[in-house]
């Protein structure tokens, strides 16, 4: 994947984030990054994750 669509991913699950659990931009994209870190994967496989957990 490009940088581009990895970031079209991430932005896709903030925006999700802060639709479902209101929260700001900012917490929502900090979140994403701690799960990334925590979990030692990268942002993109956090996204995916919540893109596809709320897609239900």
């Amino acid at each position: 994947m490009s940088k581009l669509e990895d970031r079209k991913i991430i932005e896709k699950a903030k925006g999700i984030l802060m639709e479902k659990e209101n929260l700001s931009e900012k917490t929502a994209f900090e979140r994403i990054r701690t799960l990334s870190m925590n979990k030692r994967c990268s942002m993109k496989d956090i996204a995916e994750a919540i893109v596809i957990s709320y897609e239900e």
